[in-house]
């Protein structure tokens, strides 16, 4: 894969800080005093994650869990499936869900009835960017870093955990990538 022209900075590393400290902060208001669990989707969000659960200025607890996407032919129907490494224990708990970037809400949606089934205290969501353009949901995560407001916007995004091709990921800002030539 050709990893050249580097990507088009969009959020500078000092403008995410800026905004995960803020947001740290602010969880830690919402919670202080009651238990959380903190519960990030892999792989596109650890990068945030890790900085945001440096940001929170109160004890909490912790996990991952996968999401995939699956599929029994190519360009067919998919399905959605939550995969643990550990058994996340939200029953009678505050949940806060953290991901990268929120697009259609679909994913997220799927994750929160998948765990307000199990009987949460509250669930809530951090997520690093809102894109709002191609919602398909009434999801509207409580807190983001970035919003990005726009009736049409296919920019790809990359840096900070988000990845094209697995690459990427390691970029300390989040930048445009130009798309690949088909």
């Amino acid at each position: 894969m050709k990893l050249t022209p580097p990507p088009t900075p969009l959020f500078t590393a000092e403008e995410i800080s800026v905004r995960v400290e803020a947001i740290g902060r602010q969880i830690g208001s919402t919670y202080d005093g009651e238990e959380l669990i903190i519960v990030g989707l892999l792989k596109n969000s650890l990068v945030f994650m890790a900085d945001l659960m440096r940001a929170i200025p109160i004890p909490f607890r912790s996990y991952t869990l996968r999401v995939i996407h699956a599929s029994a032919s190519r360009g067919g129907p998919t399905s959605i499936e939550v995969l643990y490494g550990t058994a996340v224990p939200v029953e009678g708990q505050n949940v806060l869900i953290v991901d990268d970037v929120v697009d259609t809400g679909v994913t997220l949606a799927y994750v929160r009835d998948h765990l307000t089934a199990r009987g949460p205290k509250s669930l809530r969501f951090a997520v690093l960017i809102d894109r709002t353009a191609p919602r398909k949901t009434q999801l509207i995560p409580e807190w983001s870093a970035f919003r990005i407001e726009a009736d049409h916007d296919e920019r790809f995004l990359v840096g900070y955990g988000l990845d094209h091709s697995d690459y990427y990921r390691g970029l300390p800002y989040v930048g445009i990538l130009e798309r690949p030539a088909s």
